[in-house]
């Protein structure tokens, strides 16, 4: 799913408006009766709704869900918000088909809301430009001051659609979900306006096919549509050879149960074969944790010293929990100058890799790498924040890699400057192994042959989606990471239905 800018969802208004053709005020209808129905089937009847409208078209939107939740027996209160002397000819049409509201104005403020309500945010939407101030800023803070559960039409009152870098997200409203029409926003994936934003849902207006098709945007959203078409389905007739060979350099003394981890996941995600490359004092517990792996023990007890052969591999995970002792790091430099196959380094390495950005030159394929906020800071010097993200961009091209940056929708960046943002996921991955899980997976699609985008966005999809699925049997709190590759088989499942 593509996130377009404001203006790009501006043409796709006209184009629909010249093109269906369909005039202003029905489109205006049609998107607010979508969000009034997704209202309905969320809400009980019983539960009564605010609808804080401001005079432009979000306004209108406002106007519109207030009348068709009062038709299907809500109870309904309509505060207009006068923070204009003329609205919109959308609101000023759909203001005369409303049989009572309340004015809030300069002069005069509603009574607060009863403490049981649903409150409708259709104040502003995506059209703002500059931060709130005067008469709109002092409603948004009476509201947040006297908070009841939020729902946003399009986007929350006083945040940018598409970059708040320099916004005062003090200002805006604090929503708990967002309906937005047609394509996500940026600001809904960002980690300064994310959180004002809440969950999100896309509502489809039917804005314009062809355009919506046609228009290039650099951002994405990555749902479930999007995987099950690159997921390749199993052939009958086949063997382990083609399902890939991949090889997992992890380990030392003290964190082995990231080395353990990752091979877990990898040999979950559906590899034929896989070899883990650790520290010779796993002897004993390796095979018996991992039995379905090969390994290569290395000759220090340990911590990684020196690479085994890597001619035989087609993807090679290296990172988790291999610590950052100097011989290490020497292995690493070597492993990553010498390997003939695809990477994905991870955690320590990252780490050592930090030290040592060259070395990336080094590689024969694209590599994928995959930082938590932490470690991006030291690849890239840029605090956790919406500007690592711009630096990921820079970092993915200089370099010519794949960034996995991991957090709330996590993003795959891509040498071209593309950037795709995970759709699944929730704070139980906040946890110690989770990125060990997402590195094993994601090395195993690698080997399996999916192409370097394919297998990080594909990856991360998977990797979020079972933690959803562990819900069923674990809280956010009480998942662990060894709890996902149990629930990848559903996720793979999911796509072929």
């Amino acid at each position: 799913m593509k996130i377009l800018s404001v203006e790009q969802v501006r043409e796709a208004d006209r184009l629909t408006i010249e093109r269906e053709p369909i005039a202003s005020i029905d489109l205006m209808e049609r998107a607010a009766s979508r969000v009034a129905d997704r209202l309905t089937e969320v809400f009980d009847p019983d539960m009564p709704f605010s609808v804080y409208c401001g005079m432009g078209n979000n306004g209108g939107d406002g106007l519109v869900i207030a009348r068709l939740l009062r038709a299907a027996g809500y109870e309904v209160r309509v505060v207009v918000v006068r923070h204009l002397k003329k609205g919109s000819d959308g609101f000023e049409t759909n203001l005369k088909q409303v049989d009572g509201f309340e004015e809030w104005s300069p002069r005069k403020a509603p009574m607060p809301d009863e403490l049981e309500v649903v409150r409708i945010d259709a104040l502003l939407g995506s059209g703002l430009t500059r931060p709130l101030e005067g008469f709109l800023a002092e409603v948004v803070a009476a509201l947040n001051n006297d908070p009841r559960f939020t729902v946003a039409v399009d986007l929350p009152t006083g945040i940018f659609a598409d970059n708040n870098r320099h916004n005062d997200l003090t200002m805006a409203l604090r929503a708990d979900v967002t309906f937005t029409f047609q394509w996500p926003k940026r600001a809904m994936v960002m980690p300064d306006s994310g959180p004002m934003c809440g969950a999100f849902e896309v509502i489809d207006i039917g804005l314009d096919k062809e355009y919506s098709y046609s228009v290039e945007t650099p951002w994405h959203f990555v749902d479930q549509n999007w995987v099950s078409k690159r997921y390749r389905d199993r052939p009958i007739f086949t063997h382990k050879n083609r399902f890939g060979h991949a090889l997992i350099s992890a380990g030392a003394k003290g964190t082995m149960g990231a080395a353990i981890m990752c091979a877990r996941a990898c040999l979950r995600s559906g590899v034929g074969l896989l070899t883990g490359h650790v520290p010779g004092s796993a002897e004993t517990i390796w095979p018996v944790a991992v039995p379905e792996a090969m390994a290569r023990f290395d000759a220090f007890p340990e911590h990684l010293t020196d690479h085994p052969k890597l001619d035989r591999y087609d993807a090679i995970g290296l990172g988790p929990g291999i610590g950052t002792e100097e011989d290490t790091a020497h292995m690493v430099k070597n492993l990553i100058r010498h390997a003939q196959s695809p990477l994905v380094i991870d955690a320590d390495a990252l780490n050592i890799v930090a030290e040592n950005k060259t070395w990336l030159t080094f590689c024969q394929h694209v590599p994928i790498l995959t930082p938590h906020l932490g470690e991006f800071e030291r690849l890239s010097g840029v605090a956790p924040g919406p500007d690592q993200y711009d630096a990921a961009i820079d970092f993915a091209q200089k370099y010519q890699c794949v960034v996995v940056l991991k957090g709330t929708y996590t993003a795959t960046v891509l040498p071209n400057g593309e950037t795709y943002f995970n759709s699944t996921g929730h704070s139980g991955l906040s946890t110690g192994g989770s990125g060990d899980v997402l590195t094993g997976l994601i090395t195993g699609l690698r080997a399996q042959g999916y192409g370097v985008a394919e297998t990080a966005i594909l990856g991360s999809y998977i990797h979020g989606r079972a933690a959803e699925l562990a819900l069923r049997d674990q809280s956010e709190e009480s998942m662990l990471a060894t709890d996902l590759p149990d629930y990848f088989g559903e996720v793979f499942t999911e796509f072929l239905t």
